[in-house]
């Protein structure tokens, strides 16, 4: 087999042997995952496994936030493409008056990453379910939260009572714009998306980095998308004094918990076309901690890499988060400008998901069933439209300081879609160009790590997200990893979204071999590197009772 993959041991290191290390993970992890995995594996039993849900050692002030979140929040249309609607349109009126901050702030975070699911039944192993998809259910992603909105100071969010649990009184917005070497003037929600690497890591050892950091791309593509139905905006921010930031959230000094992102958010009308810079200033010593219960779950000698490619990806120089002034890489191979060609099938959208209420999608949401067999049943071209129209859009975020599409590609594979030819496509400017009119599904099935839990032979449509790798590493060293799994995340869960209001599953996967993804679809696998695949379809019907749940 033709392997796509670099040797990295064979290309000239940076000198920078943090930005080394990035470089060698990513591309291991995705290649040579099968070496990671057979670094060894802790089991489901592990009784230094952390509790789901996290909460502190020692007793802190907690917040309760408002019960009884709307059924209705904003159709999912205009919030996909952060277009302005009328105050309350779509929106659940059955409450009187208007909604108050911290009603907005509690909507905010139910939705974004909150609890919302049980399932009921013998072969339930994995009952507890957030708003996004997580890998075994494990949800190592974390949110703090500053808001003008809550009491002082900033909090965690506490998913399993619906509650804000203090970590430090004194931090304000200014301290985290000052780590972050951002302008936050106005913002009236920060929220720091962290990873508790040790929820992932008791089981997956090595290779939880990855799961962690796509997970924390799931969740802010929600975040983003439940802001905009909420009349919120903002920009994400990759770059900032990591250890600074873990200072001013309390969190704990063995490294076990990282802090991977940041989401300031205005009010829509009074939001910042692109981020702001200025220098970051320092941060004070650490003043306290606030331990977590049940310990971390991190091993540091078997789950030595995670930790050091955590370490190795931060920033610790304010020179650091200047603004990075590059032009526009060329597109990916396969991704140049439609000029007339006529393999460029422009798609026309149904727009059925601007008839859906965001809060319905997030809800409706899932993974299918955990043996998913797709029912084989065509979906319209149209559906496809909608799904695909909006999942890349350009945006503005720290990494270029302009706005630009993300390093982003999608790959479609069209099983049995109506009115569109069996085959793979890549999505170019609104249009899928015809890559080949072969059926990748039965070599994707084929692949040695697909088990009997999906059944992608009769799934209509299958798309892969796919990170420019290649440009990161250049611009971002330290940050590439991140950076490709967060982008990624975010275009994954706005296609889940999209799929979610046609009625359709989509079942986030790792399960292929990257290598012969890569091949299949005809990648540069150096440049360009396979991160997600998702599977959609009708899901076929689940063997358990699933209970929605609501604060």
């Amino acid at each position: 087999m033709t392997r796509t993959h670099p040797n990295t041991t064979a290309v000239p290191v940076t000198g920078d042997e943090d930005a080394d290390l990035v470089r060698e993970y990513l591309y291991d992890v995705h290649y040579r995952w099968q070496a990671i995995h057979a670094q060894g594996q802790g089991g489901l039993d592990d009784p230094a496994r952390p509790p789901l849900f996290t909460r502190p050692a020692d007793p802190r002030r907690r917040f309760r936030l408002p019960a009884g979140p709307r059924h209705r929040i904003g159709p999912l249309g205009a919030a996909l493409r952060e277009e302005q609607t009328p105050p309350g349109a779509g929106a659940d009126r059955s409450s009187s008056g208007r909604r108050s901050d911290l009603e907005r702030l509690g909507e905010l975070l139910f939705y974004g990453y909150g609890f919302s699911r049980t399932d009921l039944g013998p072969q339930v192993e994995w009952p507890w379910h957030r708003t996004v998809a997580s890998a075994r259910c494990f949800y190592p992603v974390e949110l703090a939260v500053w808001s003008d909105a809550a009491p002082d100071g900033v909090h965690r969010y506490d998913p399993a009572h619906h509650e804000l649990s203090e970590l430090r009184e004194d931090v304000g917005r200014s301290d985290l714009a000052a780590a972050s070497a951002a302008r936050l003037d106005g913002a009236r929600t920060v929220l720091v998306v962290t990873a508790r690497l040790g929820k992932t890591a008791f089981r997956y050892r090595n290779y939880a980095y990855r799961l962690a950091t796509q997970e924390a791309g799931l969740v802010l593509g929600n975040l983003r998308v439940v802001a905009s139905a909420l009349g919120l905006g903002g920009h994400t921010r990759l770059r900032f004094l990591d250890e600074a930031l873990a200072e001013l959230l309390a969190l704990p000094d063995d490294d076990s918990e990282s802090v991977l992102a940041l989401l300031p958010l205005w009010d829509r009308a009074n939001a910042p076309t692109e981020p702001g810079y200025r220098p970051a200033a320092p941060v004070p010593p650490r003043r306290t901690v606030v331990p977590v219960a049940g310990g971390s779950g991190l091993e540091p000698v078997l789950s030595h890499r995670t930790l050091a490619v955590e370490r190795a990806s931060r920033l610790h120089d304010p020179a650091e988060l200047e603004p990075v002034g590059a032009a526009a890489g060329p597109p990916l191979a396969g991704a140049e400008p439609a000029a007339g060609s006529d393999t460029d099938l422009p798609l026309a959208p149904l727009r059925q998901e601007s008839g859906t209420d965001t809060g319905a999608a997030v809800l409706r949401r899932d993974s299918g069933p955990d043996v998913f067999l797709p029912a084989a049943k065509p979906v319209p071209v149209g559906v496809v439209a909608d799904i695909l129209l909006d999942a890349v859009r350009p945006d503005a975020d720290d990494l270029w300081h302009e706005t630009a599409p993300p390093e982003v590609g999608l790959h479609v594979i069209a099983g049995a879609v109506t009115d569109l030819p069996q085959g793979h496509y890549r999505y170019v400017d609104g249009a899928l160009r015809t890559v080949s009119r072969a059926d990748l599904r039965p070599p994707f099935q084929a692949m040695d790590v697909w088990r009997t839990e999906i059944n992608v032979r009769t799934a209509p449509l299958m798309v892969a997200v796919t990170a420019d790798a290649a440009r990161l590493l250049e611009h971002h060293p330290r940050r590439a990893f991140r950076a490709t799994q967060l982008l990624t995340g975010v275009v994954a869960q706005r296609v889940s979204l999209a799929a979610a209001a046609h009625g359709l599953s989509a079942r986030v996967t790792n399960s292929y071999d990257a290598d012969e993804c890569a091949r299949l679809l005809g990648l540069d696998g150096e440049r360009e590197i396979p991160v997600f695949l998702l599977v959609l379809g009708e899901p076929n019907a689940p063997w358990h009772l699933g209970m929605r749940v609501r604060p």
